[in-house]
Formats: structure tokens, C-alpha cells, sequence
């Protein structure tokens, strides 16, 4: 059995990424997995355990994945899930008005291990489980719900109808950590000492000689891996930053500057025209990214020709990818594709890039995706329009620094009035910025009226052609950040 890793199962939950982090906290590799993988594939897999998670619509189990030996943790419908698979009954119920509700648990229950019996946990359940599969027993009651938690211990299987990984709930890391290290026995091994080594290993093994080509963005991430590259293979790579047209101002400059600190010389590509001829007349933005991605490729397979390059690095991250133990696979003429970090989450990586030395004002950089400013534009991509969200990104970005709101991530997007019911002969800029919440959730900054006054008065006058600015306070429960 694998020891180190835990699975988080995906049945459609929004908090897989909250739990995946939980568990590392607790020094256990945790990998996303989806729900469609077969139980064949966990099987051979063989983690320590498995956590379910699921969203708001009804999830399904296969119940084979409850035959493998393995601990499962159901989380929310991710116990519905369980509980219908194993032959229990699930009800609707009323939402609780207050989610933070009072519960008592089992004294007996490993899960609760060290834990007082009365507990506050976070519920936002609106369906209960009215029976319980053959074997189970109730671990925790609130006086709304008999079935609050429930456990066939024989078998290491739970089912809770709150959310232990939500800071609303006190006592839900002792609870994710009981079952991780007394329930599925894992190994803790998933720490920054541990995981600088493995990156260095992985780097090492991967280049093995050849040479290495990395596409830097600018942003903190490609930062790190090329932080990691100076460390491991030193002579053996090189860094480019492809200008496509669509970065933010003095992107390319900003990169070259930042790099010097880790003595990298930075090279730099003009492929604008390129790029901005390869996005004419598309509207679609998932087209528009596909185009992008596609054309970065291209460039830098012609210049890693040029300079013998045979293996090419990216920055990705954990969070920047969907795993579903299957491999993801990079259509390229590079001999190899390595992306070292691409199991670590953004702050893990960040955190591994403090301990090699690297400054707080490169790991903080703004992060900017590869299809730059025109992920930021809605509908065509124009030089015209790339020009306008450049300039108000410039205006937002200085009047963010020069303030005291706290802010991790802020950017602006720019629209058309017909996006909101106009004609589409105007331009509507929208800011966004948000500040992180518990792990990997965010909410919109608090920016002072003041501020978004002198904002919007800047872009209208600095600016032409902008009918609205308008400021973006949707709860990355019901959008994401981007647009």
C-alpha cells in the first residue's frame, strides 16, 4: 500500500482543494482525483486513504470502492454518496439558518481522538441520512440530526454531514489528522525539507544531461522553477520569455530584472504579431487560450532548436492542472516536457522557494497567465483593446500600491456594453480584486470608496473611449476569479 499518499476523490465538490491542503498540512501527500477514475485504477494505486467529496448534485459511488480495504472519509454528499452506495437511505432537509452548529461526539471513535466531546462544526447540508447501511453506527448527533456522522469502524469507513476541513469548524484538523495518521496509518513525510530534495532529484533525473529550455512569464511560479534549475543543473538550461503581445506593461523587462537577482540572463522573444494574428476573429474564450497555448509551443520549439535544446520546463503548478491519475500530456517536439512543480500547490511551491534563498519581492509577484491580458478581454482580441486593459491594469496597479488595502490578487477586465445590455459601441472596464480565505478560497478585497473614486476618475480621464467602471464583488462561491 502506498503510505505516503492520501486520495481526494472528486464527485463535484468545491472544497477538494481546501481538503488536498488539510491533508498536507498534516505532513501526508494528498492527490485530486476525479470520480470518474474506475476502481480498478485506485486499486493499483493502493493510497493510505480516501477522502469524498462531492457538490450539489446527487453523487454516485461505485460500492466496489468500499470492498478495496482501504479507509474511506466521506465529506458532506460525499457521505450521501457512501451511505447510498453501501444500501442507506439519504432525505432533503432544511439548510441550517446558522451553519456553525453544536454536535456531541462518540468518546469511542478514533476520529475523535483527543477531542472534547461537545464540538462546534460547520453544516450546510440540505439533505440528511435517515438510514444507516448495514454495519454502521452514528458517531455524532446534533439535535436537528441523529446522523450527523456515521462509522462502520470494522471496515474504517466514515461518513460526516459537516465539513471538518472549514476553519468554521474548531476541532476538523484534529479530525482530518486523526484519520490520516490513526485511521489509514499514512506516513508523514510530505515535508519542505523532504519535498526541496525530491525537486532537486526530480529535476537531475529528468534533465539527465540534456539540455533544458524554461519559459519564464514573470510571475512568482516559473520564478521557483528556475530558481530550482540554478540549483541543479546550473550550465544545463536556459530562460526565455516569449512576448506575445498580450502581457502587462513592461512585462518582459520586469522578468529580465527580477531573474538577475538569481544571476539567470533572460532571453527575450518578440513573437507579437504572431500571436495576435493567430487570435483574429475569435470570440470564444477557451478557443482563445487553445490558441495561445498552441502558438507558445511553436515558439519555443524553434528557438529550443536553435539553441539544442531537448527538454522543455514550464512552471506549472498543482493548481493549474485537473489530476485524474492520468498523465497529462503536452503535444510537443521536445524530446521530454518536465514541470517540476506541477504536484505542488502555489504556496508550497512559494514556500520552497523561500528556503532556497529566493527574495519575498520575486515569490510575490503578481501571477499572470500565460495567455497574458487576453484571457482579460471579452470577446475579439485586439491590439486596440489589449491597449486599454494594459492601461487600466497600469492605473488599478498603482493605486493598489500606493494604498493599504490588502489584496493578493487584483486585475482589471475589459468588456463591452453589449455584455450588459448595451449596444456594444462602449467600453466597461471591471476591477477585480480578492484577498485569500481560509486555504484556497478568496473574497473581494475592501477597497474604500475613496480609492475606487480616484480609480475610476483616472481611467475615464487617462483613458478613451470607457463608458463605465464597474467593480467586481461576486463571492468565488458563485464565480471563479477570472472571468
Amino acid at each position: 500500500m502506498n503510505k505516503h499518499t492520501v486520495l481526494v476523490l472528486d464527485l463535484g465538490g468545491k472544497y477538494k482543494e481546501l481538503l488536498a491542503k488539510r491533508v498536507r498540512q498534516c505532513g501526508v501527500y494528498s492527490r485530486i482525483v476525479s470520480g470518474s477514475v474506475p476502481v480498478e485504477r485506485i486499486r493499483e494505486f493502493a493510497p493510505a486513504g480516501i477522502i469524498i467529496t462531492a457538490g450539489e448534485e446527487a453523487a454516485e459511488c461505485d460500492p466496489e470502492l468500499f470492498s478495496l480495504g482501504i479507509p474511506v472519509l466521506g465529506i458532506d454528499k460525499g457521505a450521501n454518496a457512501m451511505v447510498l452506495a453501501l444500501g442507506g437511505e439519504v432525505v432533503s432537509c432544511e439548510r441550517p439558518e446558522e451553519p456553525k452548529v453544536s454536535m456531541r461526539c462518540s468518546p469511542y471513535s478514533p476520529l475523535f481522538e483527543g477531542l472534547d466531546i461537545l464540538q462546534t462544526a460547520y453544516f450546510v447540508n440540505d439533505t440528511r441520512i435517515s438510514r444507516m447501511p448495514e454495519g454502521f453506527d452514528f458517531i455524532t448527533v446534533t439535535d436537528d440530526l441523529p446522523m450527523a456522522g456515521v462509522a462502520d469502524e470494522k471496515r474504517k469507513l466514515y461518513g460526516l454531514q459537516f465539513h471538518p476541513e472549514k476553519m468554521e469548524t474548531p476541532g476538523g484538523a484534529a479530525m482530518i489528522k486523526n484519520f490520516l495518521l490513526n485511521i489509514c496509518c499514512a506516513e508523514k513525510e510530505h515535508t519542505l525539507d523532504n519535498v526541496g530534495k525530491q525537486l532537486m532529484e526530480m529535476v537531475r533525473n529528468k534533465a539527465a544531461g540534456r539540455k533544458v529550455l524554461l519559459a519564464v512569464s514573470g510571475g512568482a511560479d516559473s520564478a521557483v522553477c528556475a530558481a530550482l534549475m540554478v540549483k541543479a543543473i546550473p550550465d544545463k538550461f536556459s530562460c526565455v520569455f516569449v512576448d506575445n503581445g498580450f502581457m502587462p506593461e513592461n512585462e518582459g523587462e520586469n522578468a529580465a530584472e527580477a531573474l538577475k537577482e538569481l544571476e539567470i540572463e533572460l532571453t527575450c522573444i518578440d513573437a507579437k504579431d504572431r500571436f495576435f494574428a493567430a487570435v483574429e476573429g475569435v470570440y470564444d474564450a477557451d478557443e482563445k487560450r487553445r490558441i495561445i497555448e498552441r502558438e507558445l509551443i511553436k515558439v519555443l520549439e524553434e528557438h529550443g532548436a536553435d539553441i539544442g535544446a531537448e527538454v522543455l520546463a514550464l512552471g506549472t503548478v498543482y493548481n493549474d492542472i485537473e489530476d485524474d491519475l492520468q498523465l497529462r500530456e503536452i503535444d510537443t517536439a521536445f524530446a521530454d516536457v518536465m514541470e517540476p512543480l506541477n504536484w505542488l500547490f502555489k504556496d508550497e511551491a512559494h514556500a520552497v522557494g523561500a528556503r532556497i534563498g529566493m527574495s519575498g519581492e520575486l515569490l510575490y509577484r503578481q501571477s499572470v497567465p500565460c495567455t497574458g491580458l487576453a484571457s482579460r478581454v471579452v470577446g475579439e482580441v485586439t491590439r486596440e483593446k489589449i491597449e486599454t486593459v494594459r492601461a487600466a491594469d497600469a492605473i488599478f496597479s498603482e493605486e493598489m500600491e500606493n494604498s493599504i488595502v490588502m489584496a493578493d490578487m487584483f486585475f482589471s477586465i475589459l468588456t463591452d456594453k453589449s455584455a450588459l445590455g448595451g449596444t456594444g459601441s462602449e467600453k466597461v472596464i471591471i476591477l477585480r480584486a480578492v484577498t485569500k480565505t481560509d486555504l484556497m478560497g478568496s473574497e473581494y478585497a475592501q477597497i474604500t470608496q475613496g480609492i475606487l473614486s480616484r480609480i475610476s476618475a483616472r481611467i475615464h480621464r487617462e483613458i478613451g473611449g470607457i463608458s463605465r467602471v464597474l467593480f467586481d464583488i461576486t463571492a468565488d462561491e458563485y464565480a471563479p476569479v477570472e472571468w
